[in-house]
């Protein structure tokens, strides 16, 4: 059957041609001979702008042109408005931070719309598209990735991205097979990318490329084709400007107006978005009321900005913006689909279409391959270049001229017509087999509605040698009539080649095993079916253990199902697939107060969807709360008991409504509960007053006094607050804690080597004055606080605030006094370009400071050496001594000279800290890069002004001019140093251990796009602090000094807990104890249902002075060790008896509702009687009836009990393992 995954694409020309098609016949090869009017495809207007200026596009336009395509046909029912968003296939927003890959970003976006409905975690990874797109194959001399010729540096991250990209990058490694994976296997900024082996590492191929309506601007025609495409799941990426002075961030709409491109900035804006939407009714006064196009409309885009941009990531831009035009879109499909690519033209230059003939619009094209083992030719891809384009394919197996592709045993696959101009793969009805070592061939035969006849090719490289040629010669061939061939690889009589003709071949190994979906999710009941182009027999298996012979579908049910297959009845040579069933789960759930959005909630975690949500919302909420939840087409979302719709707003108040239960649900998918529990964050302990909407809430202090919103409550501090909502949904109290005691017992010794405190606590200090601690700076326990004075400076400290907590009252301490000066004088020895040194003093250490200005605090470096090197021509410095720091006194007051240096000024700066060269002169100076392009930089500058930026220009060396003074120098921008410091994991207290080794550290959760500081880790070499994440990469970074910019980054991978995979067994029972067999190198805690406290572990297996009557929970994991997290923990309920003759009931098997330890008829009956209304299942243990999963009890649940205790089913869900206690 013929796999089309064509939606919708674009086509061009709005006119209607009524041009008749000879029907396509039988191919019909002949001889190979004879020449062709060959001639390049002219390419479209804005690839030739691209040439003659290519310092405007930061997103490069393709070749490919689509001016003269076909008409389309399209439909004439598209809505005015469209939001894929609200069908729930849109992934998240990403951030590509300070590197230029949006069109990567983009090309991912359209990637995930086309299988999200399928699989709603997936997330492909943009780092590695954009990184194997710039950088060129290391298999061959000859590059398809051009761009990556810019970069001296595969690893230089910024100035690799820098120049920007384009689709074509995505598509020329796309067609090669390279790599489209998820995520986590290639984390955005992840710096070990650079190794070839992951080029082709592929969880996914890229099936279909839409190019119909590439580098075509909006006309009415083309925007149906655009909309159709989006309307059927496809995301189309776009390109346009997106310059500042072209966005109104009020509405968060782009107008791109024509009147304004003489800016050199507007073109250095060129940016890359996908297409998520249309509104034909966005309003034009959305857009700037200083520039607004003619009529309303406007595309919904997907930006990569992160969500903190426009419309919670996402924008509008104008169907009338004058530089917006279409790019490509795309199709996935599983990589498992073909064991092999059969390619001729890997490792070329970018495919570029030719025109085979001036005089006739249809033709041939063949690629010769060899087989490489017995195997089966299965699919077929190759590139269509008019819209409407009718084709045949043909196989020919064993050739018998290598220069003739239909000399061997003709093999028919299929026809049809491709509605789309692009990229398209087409499965086998049957494959064809080929033994190792034959020659075979694919053909096709294109014919176009209205283009002349074009082949797609790769051009072949400039050689020096013309006998170097023939390792392409007898591969590519091309025809006008299926009789007479031509080699594409030899030039005509007019000294013009085609090169490689882009035609795949894919096969599969003559014994694989064929899962008819590759898909990791499936829908509830779905039937797998197992085939074998051999023939043979298939065997199956559960288990991989017990076998038997395959004889129709396999049906997944409600559970994760690993299906084994084997042509051997004994399994060898097995393959397998895990097929798990679809959830049905939101795609997204935004939060919005009276002022509009918040916050959009996270709702999944890898591959696995968050359902326990707890989120603290601050601002107006004097007309309520709303959430927006979205989900795929088919999906029921249900809020606290309401059906909404994807898309539709929910408003709540938190007064009636403190929590949300939101179930999803699908035919055929399992169902998710989300709980959201919502807290409202009144209180500002740090500033000491309320935060609340007056117009929602009324808060009254205990002396009467009714509190308006952000008013002090430092008065109130220890007592409690009255509250209540307006609306009389309810009464609340605000209890205020006591503040903290004051600081007592405070040690704070102080490191004159370090010129640093180190304190015994947590503290908030101040040099300058109790003021109600507005002056007061933040101290962590094991960090140290710099000072640059010591002489009996009284210290205030105060326990900090917290985000729960208010800070405590101030103590004093007063700092030791400074001993005098040396008396000696200082006596300049020597003065040279970049040195200065002095006599030496008997028990001193040496000092050395840059003079920048009068009453500059210098920052002295401190030695026992009198001799300074390294220093600046021409430049002030501050020489200075004083007495060490002994037997814990402070140093001395120091004595001071000036001196400076000879030689010839230098005019700029490295300032590591702001990564720019400062500017130290008057004078007129130019500073020109490694390759002696000027920087973009004002001459006339003033004196410490920061001009330029000098992030990407590290490891270069830079030419400085000062032209006032009619000199020069090179300036050595430093590399990133290496990360230096040392991260380990503590399993037991789930907490890092970090040896800063002197240097500030910070990490990232969330692949680099934001950092936090390790607190105090810039002053202390070792510290504890908490593990922010499991299961998931770490990364880390030294910050940058003043004189040395950030470190490489550095990522730690996090390992998952283990699963409790373990069978908890009742040992002893009595009527207020029990105790349960040991589990090896577990750990137990219970408590009670109703006033769960905090999980308190133990090694003890006996429970007792229990209550009577009670239910407990009791959960059970395995310890962490050196290497090892603590497990998951498996959660088993425990009941108590009435009265002192019964015995405790262990509730460890799911169906188990008599606690009796196993499943019977009687258990099944008990169900019955439930679901009839004869008898009732306590709370605590009704999910124990539900052996479906379905949320609800039914006949159906005792069916399952029946069938279980029957044998007929194997297992009934354990519920400590289901997650769903």
């Amino acid at each position: 059957m013929l796999r089309k995954k064509i939606a919708v694409l674009m086509a061009l020309m709005t006119i209607s041609l009524n041009v008749p098609l000879e029907p396509v016949s039988a191919m019909d090869f002949g001889d190979v001979s004879g020449d062709f009017d060959i001639k390049k495809v002219p390419a479209p207007q804005i690839y030739n702008d691209y040439l003659k200026n290519p310092d405007k596009y930061l997103v490069k336009p393709s070749s490919v042109n689509n001016e003269d395509n076909a008409p389309v046909d399209v439909s004439e029912n598209l809505p005015e408005s469209f939001d894929l968003r609200s069908e729930g296939l849109v992934s998240s927003v990403k951030n590509q931070g300070n590197y230029g890959t949006c069109w990567a970003q983009c090309a991912a976006a359209s990637m995930e719309t086309s299988l999200i409905a399928q699989n709603p975690f997936i997330d492909i990874s943009e780092w590695q598209l954009a990184y194997f797109g710039m950088v060129s194959s290391h298999e061959s001399d000859y590059s398809y990735g051009s761009a990556a010729d810019d970069s001296s540096s595969d690893t230089d991250f910024y100035k690799l991205f820098e120049p920007g990209g384009s689709q074509s990058l995505i598509i020329n490694n796309a067609i090669h097979w390279g790599g489209v994976s998820d995520e986590e296997k290639f984390p955005y900024g992840f710096e070990g990318i650079a190794n070839e082996d992951y080029r082709y590492d592929s969880d996914y191929h890229v099936s279909d490329i839409y190019r119909s309506v590439e580098n075509l601007t909006a006309s009415e025609n083309v925007n149906s084709q655009v909309k159709e495409l989006v309307y059927d799941g496809i995301s189309v990426t776009l390109s346009f400007l997106s310059y500042d002075g072209f966005y109104n961030s009020e509405t968060g709409a782009y107008f791109g107006d024509s009147t304004v491109t003489t800016e050199d900035n507007v073109w250095a804006s060129s940016h890359a978005v996908a297409i998520v939407g249309w509104d034909d009714n966005y309003s034009k006064e959305n857009f700037r009321e200083d520039m607004r196009p003619e009529n309303d409309g406007a595309w919904l885009v997907k930006n990569s900005w992160g969500s903190d941009f426009g419309n919670n990531g996402f924008c509008w831009i104008s169907y009338e913006d004058n530089y917006a035009s279409f790019d490509a879109a795309y199709s996935l499909e599983y990589a498992d689909n073909y064991d092999k690519l059969y390619e001729n033209d890997k490792g070329l230059a970018n495919p570029w279409d030719y025109y085979i003939s001036q005089n006739t619009k249809e033709g041939y094209i063949s690629n010769i391959f060899t087989a490489e083992e017995n195997e089966y030719i299965s699919a077929a891809a190759f590139f269509t270049n008019d819209n409407g384009t009718e084709y045949e394919i043909t196989v020919y197996t064993d050739l018998q001229d290598e220069t003739n592709p239909a000399s061997g045993t003709e093999h028919k696959i299929t026809s049809g017509t491709e509605k789309y101009a692009g990229y398209h793969t087409y499965d086998f009805p049957e494959a064809v087999y080929v033994e190792k070592g034959q020659k075979y061939s694919v053909a096709v035969k294109l014919a176009n509605p209205e283009k002349n006849f074009i082949a797609t090719a790769s051009s072949l490289p400039t050689l020096d040698n013309a006998d170097d040629y023939q390792k392409f010669r007898n591969l590519s061939f091309v025809s006008l009539d299926g009789k007479t061939w031509s080699d594409s690889s030899e030039e005509n009589e007019n000294d013009v080649s085609v090169g490689i003709i882009n035609l795949r071949a894919f096969a599969n190994s003559a014994d694989k095993i064929e899962f008819s979906d590759y898909a990791p999710y499936v829908e509830n009941g779905e039937k797998i079916s197992l085939s074998a182009d051999s023939g043979n027999d298939i065997y199956f298996s559960y288990d991989g253990n017990i076998w038997e012979l395959y004889g129709e579908p396999i049906e997944i049910t409600d559970s994760d199902t690993t299906i084994y297959a084997s042509l051997s009845q004994d399994g060898s040579d097995a393959v397998s697939h895990t097929y798990s069933p679809q959830t049905a789960v939101l795609s997204s759930l935004s939060v919005y107060n009276s002022d509009g959005y918040v916050k959009d909630i996270t709702i999944s975690s890898g591959s696995k969807a968050v359902t326990d949500i707890n989120e603290s919302i601050t601002g107006n909420m004097s007309e309520g709360l709303a959430v927006i939840p979205t989900a795929p087409e088919g999906t029921t979302i249900n809020i606290n008991g309401k059906v909404v719709e994807s898309g539709e707003r929910y408003s709540f108040s938190m007064g009636s409504e403190p929590s949300l239960e939101i179930i999803v649900s699908a035919e055929n998918k399992k169902s998710t509960v989300y709980n959201v529990n919502y807290e409202a964050q009144y209180v500002d302990y740090i500033n000491e007053m309320v935060i609340f909407p007056e117009s929602d809430v009324k808060i009254t202090a205990p002396d009467g006094t009714e509190l308006e919103s952000w008013q002090s409550i430092s008065d109130y501090i220890g007592q409690t607050l009255e509250a209540e909502y307006k609306d009389g949904s309810g009464k609340f109290e605000i209890v205020l804690p006591q503040r903290p005691a004051k600081p007592e017992n405070v040690t704070y010794p102080i490191d004159y080597d370090k010129m640093s405190i180190k304190f015994n606590q947590d503290i908030s200090y101040s040099f300058s004055g109790d003021d109600s601690g507005s002056c007061y700076e933040t101290y962590q326990k094991e960090g140290y606080i710099p000072i640059d004075r010591v002489n009996g400076q009284i210290m205030y400290c105060r326990t900090p605030a917290t985000e729960n907590t208010f800070k405590s009252e101030a103590a004093e301490f007063k700092l030791d006094e400074l001993a005098d000066a040396p008396e000696a004088e200082i006596v300049v020895k020597s003065i040279a370009d970049n040195s200065i040194s002095v006599e030496p003093i008997d028990g001193v250490e040496y000092g050395i400071a840059q003079v920048y200005s009068e009453g500059y605090n210098y920052e002295y470096e401190w030695s026992s050496s009198p001799v300074f090197e390294n220093l600046f021509p021409a430049t002030s410095y501050s020489v200075a001594v004083r007495y060490p720091s002994k037997d814990g006194k402070p140093f001395s007051k120091l004595k001071a000279v000036s001196v400076e240096t000879t030689g010839v000024e230098l005019v700029t700066d490295i300032r590591y800290l702001t990564g720019k060269i400062m500017v130290i002169t008057d004078d007129k100076v130019s500073i020109a890069d490694s390759e002696g392009n000027i920087i973009n930089y004002d001459a006339d500058t003033d004196t410490y002004l920061e001009q330029v930026d000098i992030l990407q220009y590290k490891g270069q060396q830079l030419t400085v001019t000062n032209i006032t003074q009619n000199y020069s120098y090179k300036l050595q921008i430093p590399d990133s140093p290496g990360f230096v410091s040392e991260v380990s994991v503590d399993y037991k207290n789930e907490q890092l251990n970090i040896n800063t080794n002197g240097k500030s550290v910070y990490y990232s959760v969330d692949n680099c796009e934001t950092w936090e500081l390790v607190e105090n880790s810039d002053s202390v070499d070792s510290l504890t602090t908490f593990l922010p994440t499991i299961g998931d990469y770490v990364y880390f970074k030294n910050g940058c000094t003043d004189k040395s910019f950030e470190s490489e980054i550095y990522a730690m991978f996090i390992p998952q807990r283990r699963e409790a995979d373990f069978k908890v067994e009742l040992d002893k029972s009595g009527s207020t104890s029990f105790s349960i067999k040991p589990i090896e190198n577990a750990e137990y805690t219970i408590m009670p249902f109703e006033g769960m406290g905090s999980f308190i572990y133990t090694e003890n297996t006996e429970f007792t002075d229990l209550e009577p009557d009670t239910y407990y929970r009791l959960d059970i994991r395995l310890k962490a060790d050196d290497s090892n997290f603590a497990s998951m923990s498996k959660s088993v309920t425990v009941k108590t008896p009435a009265d002192s003759k019964s015995a405790v009931k262990l509730y460890a098997q799911q169906g188990d509702l008599d606690g009796d330890g196993e499943v019977t008829s009687y258990d099944a009956l008990l169900v019955l009687q439930y679901v009839s209304g004869e008898s009732s299942i306590d709370d605590e243990i009704l999910l124990m009836a539900d052996n479906d999963l379905s949320q609800e009890i039914t006949s159906y649940d005792a069916l399952l009990a029946l069938q279980y205790v029957a044998g007929l089913v194997d297992n009934l869900p354990v519920v400590g393992e289901s997650g769903q206690l």
